[in-house]
Order: C-alpha cells, then sequence, then structure tokens
C-alpha cells in the first residue's frame, strides 16, 4: 500500500506546484504594480514559435537611475510588433521584476 500512497502525494505535489507559480506571480505583479515605478518600455524583438497561440514580447527601459532593464511578456500573436511602447511598472530595487497591467490577470 506505501507505492499507492507514494503516487498520490507525487501526484498531489506536482499538480499543486503549478498552482502555487500561477498564484505567487499573480500576487508578484500585484505588488509591483501597486508599489512599482512606472516607465515606457519600447518592444525590441517579438519571438512567434511555430504552432502556438501565443508569441513573446522583449523590451527594454530606463530606470529612474538612468540604468536599461530587460523585460519580456506572453501575448496573443500580433498585440504588439517591433518599436511599440509599453507602460510598464518595475521595482526600483530590482528592475528584473517588471510587469504591466494585465499580465498574471492583474
Amino acid at each position: 500500500m506505501t507505492g499507492i500512497y507514494f503516487v498520490l502525494v507525487g501526484l498531489a505535489f506536482f499538480g499543486f506546484l503549478p498552482l502555487a507559480i500561477i498564484l505567487y506571480k499573480r500576487k508578484l505583479a500585484r505588488k509591483i504594480l501597486a508599489t512599482g515605478q512606472k516607465a515606457k518600455a519600447k518592444v525590441y524583438n517579438v519571438y512567434t514559435p511555430r504552432k502556438s497561440a501565443a508569441e513573446t514580447v522583449y523590451y527594454h527601459f530606463m530606470t529612474q537611475s538612468g540604468r536599461q532593464a530587460t523585460g519580456s511578456l506572453s501575448t496573443e500573436i500580433g498585440r504588439y510588433k517591433i518599436g511599440d511602447e509599453l507602460d510598464i511598472f518595475y521595482l526600483p530595487g530590482n528592475p528584473k521584476r517588471n510587469t504591466m497591467h494585465g499580465a498574471w490577470e492583474s
């Protein structure tokens, strides 16, 4: 019987892990939107994998201290193109932590 318990515990863990990651990302996005610094970002690359319903948009922005930082987001195909400007928010102490309204259903 211990084998079946091991399998059930494993399934519960791996079933819970993706949910926990999504909830963490949502919470972080809300924190960044509430306490972060606003900046204008510019799209510099758009990657669309074959047979995919989404694409990855890469952008860069300048922090308030003058450093360049980058970010990315997944979105529906064709929503953004190279050169588009985005309103993003970032944590001043860690600009790698950045998001925009609508990300992770924020």
